[in-house]
C-alpha cells in the first residue's frame, strides 16, 4: 500500500495541472512587441493616421452638398490668401539678400568701385521706387 499512495498523487496533481489550464491555447506575444489595439494616440484600428483619403474623400462630398457659392468664394479667398502670403515671403527674401548685400557694401571701403557701385545701385532702387508709385492704381 505504500507503492500506491504516491503514485496515486502524482496521477492526481498531473490531471490537476492538465485541467488547471482549462483546456485553453495561449499564444506567448513578447513585451517588447507593441500589442494590438488602439493606443494613447492610435485609432480603433490601432494605428496612427498622418492623412486618411477616405475621411478626405468623405469632406469633399459633404463640402459638394453645401452652399457652393460660399464655397467657391471662401476658397478664392483663402487660395488669394495664400497667394499674398507667398508674395510677401518672395519680397523678404529678395529684401534680405539686398540687406546682405548692402552690408558687404557699407563693410567696403567709401573710395572704391565697390562703393560708387552701392551709391548707383540707391539711385537706381530710388528710380525704381519713383516709378512705382507713377503707375496707376488698378
Amino acid at each position: 500500500m505504500n507503492t500506491e499512495k504516491p503514485i496515486a498523487v502524482a496521477i492526481l496533481s498531473a490531471v490537476l495541472m492538465l485541467s488547471a489550464c482549462g483546456g485553453k491555447s495561449y499564444d506567448y506575444k513578447p513585451q517588447t512587441e507593441i500589442p494590438e489595439g488602439p493606443g494613447v494616440f492610435s485609432g480603433q484600428e490601432g494605428e496612427f493616421t498622418v492623412y486618411d483619403s477616405k475621411a478626405a474623400s468623405k469632406k469633399q462630398q459633404s463640402a459638394a452638398e453645401s452652399d457652393s457659392d460660399a464655397q467657391a468664394a471662401a476658397g478664392a479667398a483663402a487660395r488669394s490668401d495664400d497667394a499674398d502670403e507667398f508674395e510677401e515671403f518672395q519680397r523678404w527674401k529678395k529684401e534680405k539678400a539686398e540687406f546682405e548685400e548692402f552690408q558687404r557694401w557699407k563693410k567696403s571701403e567709401k573710395g572704391s568701385d565697390e562703393y560708387r557701385e552701392f551709391q548707383e545701385w540707391q539711385k537706381w532702387r530710388e528710380f525704381k521706387k519713383w516709378q512705382e508709385s507713377q503707375k496707376p492704381a488698378e
